[in-house]
């Protein structure tokens, strides 16, 4: 959802050593991507001349939850100590840190879940009955309005507390993992959060362009009517006819 780059980062090894280095970083819906190229401290103070600073090259994702681990070249393996690690992020002991989060993942699962819907019902009164075009209008305005509450959701501001501390923050939720405390559209968002925009956008385009597609196609659909049956009078001249079938 927001992407970092310089940040300070903690990480933990399995036996609990703490190393602190400065990195890059992603914070998504599911978990935190990070990437270290560069020193890291052991001991503080952390001083950039080596002064308890080593070089580390780590990449790795970790879960929300904890799961994953970040693997440091030459090093151990560690994990960040800013995710729960409980192993569940809607489990009410950590609601007052990771609520915000846990919502943000129902509504954006739903909103996904209503645009595969939608692609196949399109497709469908693209190429099959014409009639589908109508539950693909619904799926689509659906998916679209979803995306919308998301992408709100995800723009305003919430009051939380950090796993860090126990003050509580108002702000946007994601700015916080970047120590920003502005409001509005997350800090260093990154095309997740585009993607809500975009889709509540195109949802609703494709949804009344697959309501005026069934419209037009109930207004000419073609009507066979069977009537009662008529009577053919055919006259002819018997004498030409006979004429013929002479020569």
């Amino acid at each position: 959802m927001v992407w970092g780059s310089n940040e300070s980062l903690s990480l933990i090894s399995p036996a609990g050593t703490e190393i602190w280095c400065t990195g890059d970083t992603g914070y998504g819906l599911w978990g935190q991507w990070i990437h270290v190229d560069g020193q890291c401290c052991e001991d503080l103070p952390c001083d950039s001349n080596g002064i308890n600073a080593k070089d580390y090259k780590c990449d790795g994702y970790v879960e929300w939850s904890g799961s994953g681990e970040v693997n440091c070249q030459g090093y151990s393996s560690y994990h960040t100590s800013s995710l729960s690690g409980d192993g569940n992020i809607c489990a009410s002991e950590v609601s007052e840190s990771y609520a915000p989060l846990c919502t943000a993942q129902w509504l954006y699962s739903i909103s996904f879940a209503l645009s595969c819907l939608s692609c196949c019902s399109t497709l469908g009164g693209a190429f099959g009955p014409k009639q589908v075009l109508a539950g693909a209008a619904v799926f689509n305005f659906c998916s679209g309005l979803f995306c919308m509450i998301t992408a709100s959701y995800v723009t305003s501001s919430q009051t939380f507390t950090l796993p860090s501390g126990n003050a509580e923050h108002t702000a946007n939720w994601w700015s916080s993992w970047l120590a920003e405390d502005g409001k509005g559209a997350p800090y260093k968002a990154n095309w997740s959060y585009a993607a809500l925009w975009l889709g509540w956008l195109l949802g609703w385009m494709v949804s009344a362009l697959c309501a005026y597609a069934h419209q037009q196609g109930e207004e000419f659909k073609e009507e066979v009517v069977i009537g009662a049956p008529s009577t053919v009078t055919i006259a002819y001249d018997a004498e030409t006819t006979a004429r013929s079938v002479a020569v």
